[in-house]
């Protein structure tokens, strides 16, 4: 465990750069958030965006990078 600054984050064994336990930290959470929001939002971007309070363009940045397909057409897909 790392702490309370830490507080529910563990590194990994043998990691000592900050940088790579950073952005591991932030891949699991993504990872976790982007799965709840699809099922919450049934993937649909505009009520993903509206759930989450930030841009669709991060929103399709999200789903894209975790595996999800972004929905094309009405547009709440690709432009």
């Amino acid at each position: 465990q790392l702490g309370d600054a830490g507080a529910g984050v563990v590194a990994p064994e043998g990691l000592r750069d900050y940088h790579a336990a950073r952005a591991a930290a932030i891949d699991r959470f993504e990872r976790v958030y982007v799965e709840a929001l699809v099922k919450e939002s049934g993937g649909v971007i505009a009520q993903a965006c509206r759930l989450a309070g930030i841009d669709r363009n991060v929103v399709r940045r999200l789903f894209r990078k975790h595996g999800h397909s972004v929905p094309s057409g009405g547009g709440t897909g690709d432009p």
